[in-house]
């Protein structure tokens, strides 16, 4: 109840509606009632799955995220996969 938390949900992709949307108002329906803080990241590519999601869980705001290029991946990943390393190369 007086938790907070980070919940990833990766790579969902768009399925029929219906059965599909209550099996996710089983997984999220607790999480619409939770504390501030509680923080759920979507990554998908279809905007009818972030749509659904919001609706179960009753918030409004949605921040659309841009992918990153390969430089941007690896200027953010290489500082903590060579840490200590003189030569990364």
């Amino acid at each position: 109840m007086s938790k907070k938390f980070l919940l990833v949900l990766d790579h969902i992709r768009g399925e029929e509606e219906g059965r599909h949307n209550r099996k996710w108002e089983n997984v999220l329906a607790p999480l619409s009632c939770g504390d501030l803080g509680i923080k759920i990241l979507i990554s998908t590519q279809t905007d009818s799955v972030t749509l659904t999601f919001a609706k179960i869980i009753k918030k409004e705001e949605i921040v659309k995220l841009a992918g990153l290029n390969d430089s941007e991946c690896l200027q953010l990943l290489n500082p903590h996969t060579f840490a200590g390393v003189k030569n990364p190369r």
